[in-house]
């Protein structure tokens, strides 16, 4: 289980009303001050590299530069490579086909032809290959910001196992003219300012 991290942003009342444009339906919103790529987003629970599809996703790609800009050509070339030649590209084959669905739960089931091109799109165009790794980067903690309360003092919210250390210094950077202080309290680790 998740260590809870509590964080309280205080600011000026007269700086309140900068703060409700990162919130979306009652929520701090970390993607409104660092976008997650839709990649990511689309990609479902991060469960590592599909080895077969990586190794023949790497055969394919052995003679072609990828590089941002073509990468998702060439991901779209492999797919119908793929469904033109099964035989050559059998762990890819089983589920180039398959379409993500929603589960019962509210999730996204993501089958793995999908899944293993989302981190390899993610790796060429971002330096990452996963949800899991960019949010740590960019957001300092993996967790979105849950139990949001907002008052005329500050935002408080909660994050799972680090604070978004981050998405403070997003919030410094688009607001340079606001005074603010974070202060978190990470139920392992104690109090930081």
């Amino acid at each position: 289980m998740a260590n809870y991290v509590y964080n309280a942003i205080r600011f000026k009342e007269k700086d309140k009303e900068k703060f409700p444009q990162y919130l979306e339906q009652g929520n701090f919103d970390f993607n409104k001050l660092a976008k997650m790529p839709k990649e990511f987003e689309e990609m479902g629970g991060d469960h590592g590299e599909v080895e077969g599809i990586a190794k023949e996703w790497k055969d394919f790609a052995r003679d072609v530069k990828i590089t941002p800009a073509n990468v998702d050509e060439y991901v779209e070339k492999f797919r119908n490579e793929v469904r033109e030649n099964p035989e050559k590209y059998p762990e890819s084959s089983k589920t180039v086909n398959l379409e993500i669905k929603e589960n019962d739960w509210g999730g996204i089931s993501v089958p793995d032809f999908q899944y293993q091109m989302y981190r390899e799109i993610g790796k060429v165009k971002y330096g990452f290959e996963s949800w899991l790794d960019w949010r740590s980067v960019n957001w300092g903690t993996t967790s979105e910001a849950w139990e949001t309360k907002i008052s005329d003092e500050g935002l408080s919210f909660i994050t799972a196992w680090d604070a978004p250390l981050p998405i403070f210094e997003k919030i410094a950077e688009f607001n340079p003219d606001i005074w603010f202080r974070v202060k978190y309290y990470d139920e392992a680790l104690g109090v930081k300012q």
